[in-house]
């Protein structure tokens, strides 16, 4: 068993197929931190990235093999990750993520301090392909909006109460984490000195994050039915894109047929309204893209839940 370190803080990351965790890496090594710490890699590469394992020694790397049972061991990663750590303070950043210089320090403090026992930071993305710019830049100890461990720290004992991440999700996992931190009463609260800057990749990957992130909000609504009303005040989206999806569906289905020319009437004027409504965004045509794959995948899931709950 590790013995807690309580002056060292330890950075999680977990990993499988992104080389750009050399990044992160590189940038770690030369954080213009004021404390020593220790970075933690649980790598599920299989071998794939030992070329980078090569170049940072300094890293406690901790090979992972995903169980045959399910396709993304995400939370199983994260919490070996945490039981391979020695620090009483953990903090997540994601393969990929590069640190502002001060991001440690200034994540670390009001946890040194005793003030918070979970913080997170703003999220800048260096990505073109992301229809935003930022998220998570909120005021001081304010209670963060999105939900990620890309930006995250706790106090171990955090960890510990709410009792790790739930290894039956796949996606979402993280927002469970600290929606179950919340439910006993734990803040997870905003430091926006704190930045990280991260990279999502190519529109295609964003597409393909929307629709597992769909699938996964189901899952999330399934389990923390407290959470509903105040995730569709705060995000309407989450209901008006299936729901627009469904009644168009359902009005082109109905006879007579010319009750679909109204019906797609309808759905084309809502989409355009929506793109004015956007228009200052940074993509509001590709927002929309993403709206719609993310609703998709929210109702491919609750189709698997209801056929699941049938059978």
């Amino acid at each position: 068993m590790s013995i807690i370190n309580e002056f060292e803080p330890s950075i999680l990351i977990i990993v499988k197929d992104e080389p750009s965790i050399s990044d992160t890496l590189t940038r770690l090594k030369s954080h213009s931190s004021t404390m020593q710490f220790e970075c933690v890699v649980v790598d599920a590469s299989e071998g794939r990235l030992d070329f980078i394992r090569k170049s940072f020694p300094w890293v406690k790397w901790i090979d992972f093999i995903s169980p045959k049972s399910k396709k993304i061991s995400i939370p199983e990663q994260r919490n070996v990750a945490v039981r391979a750590s020695t620090g009483k303070f953990i903090a997540f950043c994601d393969a990929g993520g590069i640190p502002d210089p001060h991001w440690l320090d200034n994540l670390m403090a009001p946890l040194f301090s005793g003030e918070f026992s979970l913080v997170g930071g703003p999220i800048l993305n260096s990505n073109t392909a992301s229809p935003t710019s930022q998220y998570n830049l909120q005021p001081y100890g304010t209670k963060l909006q999105v939900k990620t461990t890309a930006n995250l720290a706790m106090s171990r004992d955090v960890y510990l109460q709410v009792g790790g991440f739930r290894e039956s999700l796949e996606y979402g996992s993280d927002a469970d984490f600290i929606w179950r931190a919340e439910q006993l009463g734990i803040l997870h609260a905003s430091i926006p000195s704190a930045v990280m800057s991260l990279n999502g990749g190519t529109s295609s990957r964003e597409i393909r994050r929307s629709w597992r992130y769909g699938k996964a909000m189901t899952n999330l609504f399934s389990i923390h039915k407290d959470k509903r009303a105040n995730l569709v005040r705060n995000s309407p989206e989450i209901i008006f894109y299936p729901m627009l999806i469904l009644a168009t569906i359902i009005g082109i289905s109905l006879r007579p047929a010319r009750l679909a020319i109204p019906t797609l009437s309808i759905f084309l004027a809502a989409n355009c309204a929506i793109v004015v409504k956007n228009r200052r965004g940074r993509r509001p045509y590709f927002t929309l893209v993403l709206h719609y794959v993310y609703a998709l995948g929210m109702l491919s899931m609750l189709i698997k839940l209801a056929i699941k709950r049938i059978r």
